[in-house]
């Protein structure tokens, strides 16, 4: 279902539209546990991203089982966010055998 929604979502065809859609910016990386893989869904302008920190806040990691998302945290105290870019996580998966796809816009 995510398949359907997310790229054009995160699309921008213009300069003014990646101005105006924050989700162009961003990475969305779908941990399946059904499938074992993980979807990943790359923003136009997450690649062009400049900081290494903003390319950190941009990443978003869910964990999916039927019929329920649930976004990934740390286990600590505050469940704060992952602080990983997208090319650290695809080192990870790659390091573990973990199958991605990648889809860009």
């Amino acid at each position: 279902a995510f398949a359907d929604f997310l790229p054009l979502a995160m699309k921008a065809s213009s300069a003014q539209d990646a101005e105006l859609n924050v989700l162009a910016e961003l990475a969305v990386c779908i941990l399946d546990s059904t499938a074992g893989h993980v979807e990943v869904y790359l923003g136009a302008k997450y690649k062009e991203l400049e900081d290494e920190g903003t390319m950190a806040q941009n990443l978003v990691l869910l964990w999916y089982t039927p019929g329920h998302y649930q976004c990934l945290v740390n286990n600590d105290e505050a469940g704060s966010k992952v602080s990983m870019t997208y090319s650290g996580f695809k080192e990870v998966l790659t390091t573990n055998g973990v199958v991605y796809i990648e889809t860009l816009e």
